[in-house]
């Protein structure tokens, strides 16, 4: 809100805003800005700014980028000064800085203080701003760099925001503790394996925590992991063993388990994973068994199976006894499911919670019977005129974001009122908008 606040005071003293033309539609094809046609992007993109296409920028387009109220993308910029950064640090959003493979101990320090507080001398006027924290600090993004010393480690410790370091291998015991000593979400994707020290460090850490290039764990690492409050993605695992799913089934929070190796489960690790308090997100499991869906199915949270593509009637009716909870969530997502039989979507149409499927292909059949849930989103890019027809009678809300369609399917959709749809504008024709724009209850994604 302060940084909007300065951009209106810039504007009533300027006598406006700088048009940009000039300046190219999509943002990465920039390699030069002007203070002025810094300004200018600051408003015309004001929740998100991608500037891939820089490498370097003087500090006073800096001071200007950063009165950016929404997230920040620099992503090719190398080698900047200690000046450059801390005006970058100003800015009190999100930022990427993901061109940066190294920092030096000075450079990790003006980063840890990203965001903390509202340092910024006006880029305009000079005017100083007094200091305030901010009212959140934003997310903080270094996947280029790859390692850390502990000073560095200790600086950007202090970051209060979200810290993404998906660039990572390896880390010291004291660089871990140092990283884990505030409450926030930190996100190393690359890192590869852990001490048990570091594991306990981790389970120690409260917020979001990614370790998603960890390939194995020992039974004391799976233990100490288990006990970590918040969102744990470990998305690397070359295996999973039924001991390890028993020690996670103590985790409180959301869990991902994202691995291509992962391709089963045993009726044991079913059991477990579905005893947790919080989301289950499973991707790399491509079938299970009626009794391992039945487990799932208990799961207290949201539940998703990304890459379940087999699947029998005897499992989908199983799977759409989930119930969740309200304290956690009730959604099933199942998005990679190539079809579904007639008693595959009635079964799914009594589902509880939300209903999210992928680019499924639909039967009118299958669409009439879908047709009776509450919620649905669907990543269905054509439908046949029959299930049109079909799912345009639901009274629920429908999310189909990715869907084509014809002027002649456009004018069923309008025509069917009583429940709330969700498409994407960018797929349709002005022709198509117009027709679609008479019904209401229709709006459009971006």
């Amino acid at each position: 809100m302060r940084a909007i606040a300065a951009l209106l005071t810039l504007v009533i003293a300027s006598g406006g805003v700088a048009s940009g033309r000039g300046l190219p539609e999509n943002t990465d094809e920039i390699t030069a800005l002007s203070v002025e046609e810094a300004r200018s992007l600051v408003t015309r993109e004001p929740l998100v700014l991608t500037l891939d296409g820089l490498t370097s920028l003087p500090v006073d387009v800096a001071r200007a980028l950063a009165l950016h109220p929404g997230r920040l993308h620099l992503d090719r910029l190398v080698d900047p000064s200690d000046e450059l950064l801390e005006a970058l640090a100003t800015h009190e959003n999100d930022l990427s800085l993901g061109g940066l493979a190294s920092l030096t101990d000075r450079q990790a320090e003006i980063l840890g203080d990203h965001g903390r507080f509202l340092w910024l001398k006006d880029a305009f006027d000079g005017t100083p701003v007094e200091p305030r924290a901010p009212r959140r600090a934003g997310r903080l993004f270094l996947n280029g760099v790859t390692s850390l010393t502990v000073a560095q480690a200790e600086s950007l410790g202090r970051h209060e925001g979200a810290l993404f370091l998906g660039g990572v291998t390896t880390l010291g015991d004291d660089e871990v503790e140092a990283l884990t000593r505030r409450p926030r979400d930190l996100h190393l994707f690359a890192l590869t394996g852990m001490t048990d020290r570091q594991a306990r460090l981790f389970g120690d850490h409260r917020g979001a925590l990614s370790l998603s290039g960890v390939v194995s764990l020992s039974p004391a690492q799976a233990d100490a992991l288990s006990r970590h409050e918040g969102s744990l993605s470990l998305g690397g695992l070359a295996s999973l063993t039924d001991g390890q799913a028993e020690e996670l089934s103590r985790h409180a929070g959301d869990l991902w388990l994202f691995s291509s190796s992962l391709t089963t489960l045993s009726d044991h690790q079913a059991e477990s994973l579905s005893r947790r308090r919080g989301d289950l997100y499973l991707a790399g499991v491509t079938t299970i068994t009626a009794a391992q869906a039945r487990s799932l199915a208990k799961q207290p949270g949201n539940l998703a199976l990304f890459d379940l593509t087999e699947a029998s009637d005897e499992v989908i009716a199983a799977l759409a006894t989930h119930r969740g909870s309200a304290a956690h969530g009730q959604t099933l997502e199942l998005e990679s499911l190539p079809s579904l039989t007639e008693a595959q979507a009635e079964a799914l149409s009594r589902h509880a919670g939300p209903l999210s499927l992928g680019n499924v292909v639909l039967s009118a059949s299958a669409a009439r019977a879908l047709a009776t849930h509450d919620w649905l989103s669907l990543s269905i890019h054509t439908l046949s005129d029959e299930a049109t027809e079909a799912l345009a009678r639901q009274r629920g809300t429908i999310y189909l974001t990715p869907l084509t369609m014809t002027d002649e399917q456009a004018e069923v959709w309008a025509s069917w009122k009583g429940g709330r749809r969700v498409f994407s504008a960018r797929n349709f024709t002005d022709r198509q908008i117009e027709i679609l724009s008479r019904n209401r209850g229709i709006t459009f994604f971006p």
